[in-house]
């Protein structure tokens, strides 16, 4: 009876999920390995990470400012996310079909930053710095890394799960 009650409950929140769910987008990036490297940062290292914007970016932005409502970035050593960093300005340019083609993130916190950057060719950019614990340095010109969009569950998916899990919970006749 109590697993019941606990699945029913869990699918009701399930039904309602898709009514809350936020429209915030999240975009991933995969940045290539450091090629030049001082202190504690190895060339296995790189920069990787996500940022949570209030909706999907549109169709050719040209350095456009955005606004993060989040964001979780590492360069191998440390992770800086929206609690424990501040961003620079970011700003982004998309292609035709809304995808990052331009970009510039800078992370930082006590001592620390992190920064991604492709303004063209010749103005492309990972780079780490991590002075706090000792001089680290870390960078690669001119292999940015890519973008991409996260999919998000669709409602339908959520609503389909929720039923499953109802009908898991009903009373079993005996």
């Amino acid at each position: 009876m109590r697993f019941e009650l606990c699945a029913t409950g869990l699918a009701a929140l399930l039904l309602w999920a898709p009514a809350i769910a936020q429209a915030d987008a999240i975009y991933r990036y995969d940045g290539n390995p450091f090629q030049t490297v001082a202190g504690r940062y190895t060339t296995s290292d790189s920069l990787s990470g996500e940022i949570q914007v209030p909706s999907v970016l549109a169709a050719n932005l040209s350095n456009a400012v955005v606004t993060l409502d989040g964001w979780s970035f590492s360069d191998g050593l440390k992770i800086f996310t929206d609690a424990n960093s501040t961003a620079e300005t970011p700003r982004v340019g998309t292609d035709g079909a809304g995808r990052i083609v331009n970009w510039s993130f800078d992370f930082s916190a006590g001592g620390a930053v992190m920064g991604t950057f492709n303004n063209g060719p010749i103005d492309q950019i990972d780079q780490a710095t991590d002075f706090a614990n000792g001089n680290s340095l870390a960078s690669n010109g001119n292999v940015p890394g890519v973008w991409a969009l996260v999919p998000e569950p669709s409602s339908a998916a959520l609503a389909a799960l929720s039923l499953t899990v109802l009908a898991m919970a009903r009373p079993r006749r005996r």
